[in-house]
């Protein structure tokens, strides 16, 4: 949690669950925008003393650009390009109890593909896609961010032109057919969706042009 108001900045940081369960901080410091990157600094230098799990030290930053940000964005864009970043996300639970093998896995070939990016996968896990099994529907299933979807669900109110997912496959193949799916999905699934495939660094080929679900 930020503060900010006329005359100082502060941050609020505890850890609600987990091994470190408990641990937390906070910094407040007297100033404008200067404070919030003081603060930043050693929200830095104080997770990397608590080494708190989940907290990749090495994608701290010490510099972000203000240009063009609203002075009432300053300082959730500083912080969280700052210092947040280097959070690992919260990902819904794993998919344990799977539907049926699904009997075309063995020519699939984004079966156990590698997620190199992904923007969002905050109700459903984006490996979801690369599953050798049918996808399964839990009517009763919950989790903290909502229902459990065996599927890729990002944000349904999306700030960004379109959500995106790059992955690699196991090995190169040629691909001769591509099959999309929105099962369990009706009525709320994406309203467009747009693939494409890149060999090695070349550049990108689109394999299937943006197309209605």
């Amino acid at each position: 949690h930020q503060g900010a108001n006329d005359g100082f900045r502060a941050i609020y940081c505890y850890c609600f669950a987990g091994p470190d369960q408990g641990t937390g901080f906070t910094v407040f410091a007297n100033g404008d925008n200067k404070a919030m990157f003081f603060i930043a600094e050693a929200s830095c230098k104080i997770l990397k003393l608590l080494k708190i799990q989940g907290v990749d030290t090495t994608k701290f930053r010490s510099q972000v650009s203000l240009e063009g940000i609203t002075q009432e964005e300053i300082v959730n864009i500083g912080y969280k390009e700052l210092v947040f970043s280097a959070f690992a996300p919260t990902l819904p639970p794993v998919i344990v109890d799977k539907g049926p093998k699904d009997p075309l896995a063995q020519y699939n070939r984004a079966v156990g593909a590698e997620i190199l990016k992904v923007t969002n996968q905050r109700f459903a896990r984006a490996d979801n896609l690369f599953s050798d099994h049918q996808p399964k529907f839990d009517p009763e299933l919950f989790c903290p961010m909502g229902k459990v979807m065996d599927s890729w669900e990002s944000a349904r109110h999306n700030e960004q032109e379109c959500d995106v997912l790059i992955a690699r496959l196991k090995a190169p193949a040629a691909v001769n057919y591509v099959a999309i799916s929105t099962k369990y999905h009706f009525g709320n699934q994406v309203e467009f969706v747009e693939i494409f495939f890149q060999k090695e660094d070349q550049e990108w080929i689109c394999a299937v042009p943006k197309k209605k679900t």
